[in-house]
């Protein structure tokens, strides 16, 4: 999801927010952002070192695809004990 659009303005997204408490700048690459909701494809998991998961508008009751998709995703993630895994709303 996205941070409202008058707190984006002064304090930037939520990515930003999440990457500096984790003392990993964006800038260096050390994140990488995934905008499922927009169509972006979801890391292998062998690539990560953990995932941090954002709140969304929508509601996941709603069983949008990409959603299912992220679901099925985190699952196969936790399930194999790949990498850690933080969900924030």
């Amino acid at each position: 999801g996205e941070a409202l659009p008058p707190v984006k303005a002064a304090w930037g997204d939520f990515e930003g927010w999440i990457a500096k408490g984790l003392g990993r700048p964006l800038a260096a690459g050390a994140v990488e952002v995934a905008a499922v909701y927009l169509g972006d494809r979801l890391p292998s998991p062998d690539r990560i070192a953990g995932v941090v998961i954002t709140g969304s508008v929508s509601m996941v009751s709603d069983r949008e695809p990409w959603s299912e998709r992220a679901a099925a995703w985190l699952a196969e993630l936790v399930s194999t004990d790949a990498a850690p895994a933080l969900g924030l709303c």
